[in-house]
């Protein structure tokens, strides 16, 4: 057999090796909706990869059998070449070695990268063919789906339709955003209301130390001054200790009674507390919250203390960013310094931190859920200000605290 027929199979089986590749990666990161949607409007190429999408078990092994045909020939074709070029298969070996180099680079890995790149545009060039080996290969595709089942039935696959469906609806979004459907901040609302339902209202509740509440056995002048002081329109109202809440007091309710009766009992006036559990998420909050028909809920934790409160526009605020009006002060909880350095609040939670720099949360090991909380575990006491540290690549500075409370930080993502 002449080398140069042996060289250009070879050529060819690589090829393919890399056209099977790129479908694999094409297929697993495509947009199925934008396919769904081209399918609708009648292209036919699209209506294939669509159908390859909702058959990828038997995609995949269809792809894998292929794609091991293909790289066994090459590698039998290198050895005839190497005994027709030297008369004997001493020098095999090497043949295997620049075959599995090769195939490496250009027959998986370049395609991968590129392949995902254009994932819907490949998906749509490769869907004839994908689909033509789909239907021959189905007796022997059907066999191997068979024995992986039988192999695999005793272990139990993990249940993560729930994560997929909020993929797909983040994957619509984005599609939605890049066709010009949606502008970023409709966008970014979106987003905002799927990522609202896996956040507990721990996260964002005001902490116990910041609840600002009233005492039901302080003398009634001080009642009134906290009152007139008091920026929040509503305040939970303890009897003895934080930990009893008794009631939630409406200020307005308070000041149309006080005008018609001088010396009216506060207790009678108390609303009754509407209590949610620390790892509630929002959405049930909000839910409880509506049907207490209240405004504002005390956290409690497992030994049923008090943890803190939530309101009902701490709650909106996870969907629509923070609502200023004229009592808030604006505080920034990230300063931006220069690139990678940042003046960080220690109210800060740590996924809105590890979301800024671009870091895994698992990889900070921290109890605490605030920043505050993660750098007096860092420090393994009550830091003092100027006192510095590094973890890993940052390096982390306290710049001001309070008492037992990181209040602010400095922070800087070392190379």
């Amino acid at each position: 057999m002449s080398s140069i027929i042996l060289i250009v199979a070879i050529v060819v089986c690589i090829i393919f090796s890399a056209f099977f590749s790129a479908s694999e990666m094409a297929y697993s990161s495509c947009n199925v909706m934008r396919l769904s949607n081209l399918a609708q409007e009648g292209n036919k190429k699209a209506k294939k990869a669509y159908d390859i999408t909702q058959h990828f078990d038997d995609a995949l092994s269809t792809i894998l059998i292929g794609n091991n045909l293909v790289n066994i020939l090459s590698s039998s074709l290198a050895t005839v070449l190497v005994i027709v070029v030297f008369g004997d298969d001493s020098y095999s070996w090497l043949a295997t070695a620049i075959l599995t180099l090769t195939v490496i680079i250009f027959g998986e890995t370049i395609p991968k990268i590129v392949s995902k790149a254009n994932a819907n545009r490949f998906a749509l060039f490769a869907a004839n063919l994908n689909h033509f080996l789909m239907t021959i290969l189905k007796p022997l595709v059907w066999l191997v789906v068979l024995l992986v089942k039988l192999l695999t039935f005793w272990m139990k696959g993990e249940d993560n339709k729930e994560d997929e469906g909020t993929e797909e609806l983040r994957s619509i979004i984005e599609t939605a955003e890049d066709e010009a459907v949606l502008d970023a901040k409709q966008s970014q609302l979106l987003q905002a209301t799927i990522g609202f339902i896996d956040i507990p209202v721990s996260e964002v509740m005001t902490a116990r130390v910041d609840v600002e509440a009233i005492d039901i056995e302080d003398e009634r002048e001080d009642i009134l001054r906290q009152l007139n002081e008091s920026k929040y329109s509503r305040l939970p109202v303890y009897e003895g200790s934080i930990d009893n809440i008794i009631g939630v007091l409406t200020l307005n309710h308070f000041l149309k009674n006080a005008l018609d009766k001088e010396d009216v009992a506060l207790r009678s006036l108390l609303m009754k507390p509407c209590y949610v559990y620390k790892t509630l998420k929002l959405p049930d909050v909000l839910n409880q919250l509506k049907k207490n028909k209240q405004h504002l809920a005390i956290v409690t934790d497992e030994f049923g203390g008090t943890l803190g409160v939530v309101s009902m526009e701490d709650v909106m605020e996870e969907i629509v960013g923070e609502i200023w009006d004229e009592t808030d002060e604006v505080e920034a909880e990230i300063i931006y310094r220069q690139e990678n350095e940042y003046e960080v609040d220690g109210d800060l939670t740590l996924s809105e931190f590890c979301e800024l720099l671009e870091i895994d949360e698992e990889t900070l090991e921290a109890q605490s859920e605030t920043v505050g909380g993660w750098v007096i575990e860092l420090f393994n006491n009550y830091p003092k200000v100027n006192e510095h540290l590094e973890y890993h690549n940052l390096y982390i500075k306290v710049l001001e605290v309070t008492e037992r409370r990181v209040e602010k930080v400095y922070i800087k993502k070392m190379d």
